[in-house]
């Protein structure tokens, strides 16, 4: 279960955080202000949709998101909590901007640039894929009391 959420801090810190940051960024400077509602491209949704528990399709985790050797479970879960309180902080920075013109190239596809909305749904997905992974490693009959 450590590994799991050590995944999804490794991912805020490494992949999500800093796109989105540059993305308001991004949106500040060019003003790109909007109320929504926001549509996304059918690639976008696709790719959120994938993302998303339960787990549809399998993806490699790139090295420099995959767990560390084992890290006791309340520092990973008090990581993963402060990174919670990190992307709440975000989404209110992003309140009035247009969460579909203000985009970001992909850390992980470089050929990729995604919307600040989908950005946000892309790292609530990935939350609820390994939240749901987790949560069957402690409903395995094996896992200790």
């Amino acid at each position: 279960m450590a590994g799991c959420f050590d995944h999804l801090n490794l991912s805020a810190a490494q992949l999500f955080m800093p796109s989105i940051d540059a993305a308001i960024a991004t949106a500040r400077a060019k003003g790109l202000k909007s109320n929504g509602p926001f549509v996304y491209s059918a690639f976008e949704r696709w790719c959120v949709k994938s993302g998303d528990a339960p787990p549809r399709m399998r993806f490699k985790a790139p090295k420099r998101v995959q767990p560390g050797p084992h890290k006791p479970v309340d520092v990973v879960r008090d990581e993963f909590l402060r990174w919670q309180d990190e992307f709440a902080r975000r989404l209110r920075e992003a309140d009035g901007l247009d969460l579909r013109r203000a985009r970001h190239k992909s850390p992980s596809i470089p050929l990729v640039t995604w919307s600040l909305g989908t950005y946000f749904q892309l790292t609530l997905a990935h939350e609820r894929r390994h939240i749901w992974q987790a949560r069957l490693v402690r409903q395995n009959p094996e896992f200790p009391a």
